[in-house]
Parts: C-alpha cells; sequence; structure tokens
C-alpha cells in the first residue's frame, strides 16, 4: 500500500532559530508572530495586563508556551506583547 503525505493546516512543518534578546525578538516578529516558551513563576497566576516583571522567578524550566504577537517600549522599558 503506498502512503499519501496529508497536510494539516496550522501544523508546524518548518521553524527558524532567532538572534537572542529583545532585538532577536523584534526581529522575528516583524514576519510572523512567534511561539515562545516561559518558566511560569507563581506571581504569573495574578497578572492581567501591564508589564510582567515577575521577582520570583527562581524556575528554570520551561513549563508554558504562549506566542508572542507584538512588541513595545513604555516608560524606559522594553516589553512583548503575550497571546496566552
Amino acid at each position: 500500500m503506498a502512503s499519501s503525505k496529508t497536510t494539516i493546516p496550522g501544523l508546524v512543518t518548518d521553524w527558524q532559530t532567532t538572534t537572542t534578546g529583545y532585538n532577536g525578538l523584534v526581529a522575528a516578529l516583524l514576519d510572523q508572530p512567534i511561539n515562545i516558551s516561559f518558566a511560569v513563576a507563581d506571581s504569573f497566576y495574578y497578572i492581567d495586563s501591564g508589564i510582567y516583571e515577575p521577582t520570583d522567578c527562581a524556575n528554570t524550566y520551561l513549563n508554558h508556551a504562549m506566542q508572542c504577537v507584538g512588541f513595545g517600549y513604555e516608560s524606559g522599558k522594553q516589553y512583548a506583547i503575550i497571546r496566552n
């Protein structure tokens, strides 16, 4: 029996590694939204808006995936816009 290739919409078929840091993130976002991994700290569960700056982020285990859809600069701080 011959096998056939099925295309599934939304399936990841290719990926690229980006340059580290904010500039690499911005460069990647100019083309499209990007998927990111995140080490969730306890304070993450209580954020509902604003710029998230955890002080309890000792966890280096990446345990949550989100999508980065934009970036900005406010009050002297660079930030990424994340869709959870």
